[in-house]
């Protein structure tokens, strides 16, 4: 269920100048923000999305369109009210961005000094956000002492420090190894979670998309090609931008297979549920997998899977029925194109 929406994108364009001409790095982009959700914005290099991101607290500003905080065009805002918004925006960036000259706990301070709160006051808050970041035992220590992910905690603190409604994370874990940057999506689940901050996430990888999201929108030459749950997502992409993202390998598949096949669409399977066994011992057919991409998400499996049919026709009259009996979703090879 949507919550009362935060911000809004209406039909904002934006273009930079460069030495080989005019580049356009977003068309048209309309997009609502709700309050309480995580929204993930992905694509490739190049497709705008941390353009996107930037329009919100205004480090870009749109050559076109509006940009809506709360009810309040962002574009009309005086430089006072833009500082106060702003304060209402926590961002955390790929490379953290931490002092290396001040410690844990005053590179956590720092946002707080700044806006006029006292050294003490700063340093406590600085103190309980550390906590909730799991860096209670490093407040003295200085960046070059830490680990990416601890660096990135930090950064994560900082970004709370003013009690921001919003957090804005642009490529946060691109940095990180696999088993950290999952420590790092539980604590921003957590964040949102616990705290109720919306999260406006912009990622290349859909691995971030597919352990905390809620919608994805799915960027591709500076236009949203694609804009719906996490779910619905990964169970039928529709856009050429968002299968190559879900199903890297499916058009090698089709230039290495050229035999009859079967697209296995699931949306919402239970992870526990032995499909291809069923295929097996029910139907009697031996099952070659072709290709798989599926996604556990809260505990139910998501996407597709692409099997050989076999060359006899009962057979694989057998496995459909089989799959038209369990209400499973599927296609036939003429279908195909969509992989």
């Amino acid at each position: 269920m949507q919550g009362k929406q935060i911000a809004e994108f209406k039909n904002v364009s934006k273009t930079f100048s460069s030495k080989e001409g005019e580049v356009r790095a977003l068309s048209g982009i309309d997009l609502q923000l709700y309050r309480g959700e995580i929204l993930a914005v992905i694509g490739p290099s190049g497709a705008g999305k941390s353009t996107l991101l930037r329009m919100l607290n205004r480090l870009e500003e749109a050559d076109e369109g509006t940009v809506i905080w709360q009810d309040q065009d962002l574009g009309k805002l005086s430089p006072a009210e833009l500082n106060a918004t702003r304060r209402k925006m926590g961002m955390i960036f790929q490379h953290f961005n931490l002092l290396a000259q001040r410690n844990v706990l005053d590179n956590v301070a720092l946002p707080l000094e700044l806006h006029g709160t006292s050294r003490d006051k700063a340093r406590a808050k600085a103190a309980e956000l550390l906590d909730l970041v799991d860096l209670s035992g490093k407040t003295s220590a200085y960046p070059a002492q830490l680990s990416g992910g601890q660096k990135q905690r930090v950064a994560i603190a900082r970004a709370l420090s003013t009690d921001p409604e919003l957090l804005l994370c642009d490529e946060a874990t691109s940095a990180l190894d696999p088993a950290t940057t999952h420590s790092i999506l539980e604590l921003l689940k957590k964040i949102n979670r616990e705290l109720g901050i919306t999260l406006f996430v912009v990622t290349h990888e859909m691995h971030v998309v597919e352990h905390i999201c809620d919608r994805v929108a799915v960027m591709d030459d500076g236009h949203i090609v694609e804009l719906r749950s996490v779910k619905d997502l990964f169970k039928n992409p529709r856009s050429a931008a968002a299968r190559k993202l879900i199903y890297p390998q499916g058009e090698l598949l089709k230039r290495s297979y050229n035999g009859a096949r079967l697209r296995l669409v699931f949306d919402g399977l239970s992870a526990e549920e032995p499909l291809i066994s069923k295929i097996v011992l029910e139907a009697k057919v031996p099952v070659n997998i072709l290709y798989a991409d599926s996604k556990n998400i809260e505990d139910k499996t998501y996407g597709q899977m692409l099997l050989a049919l076999p060359d006899d026709e009962t057979a694989a009259e057998r496995i459909l029925a089989l799959l038209e009996r369990e209400g499973l979703s599927y296609s036939l090879d003429e279908e195909e194109e969509s992989i």
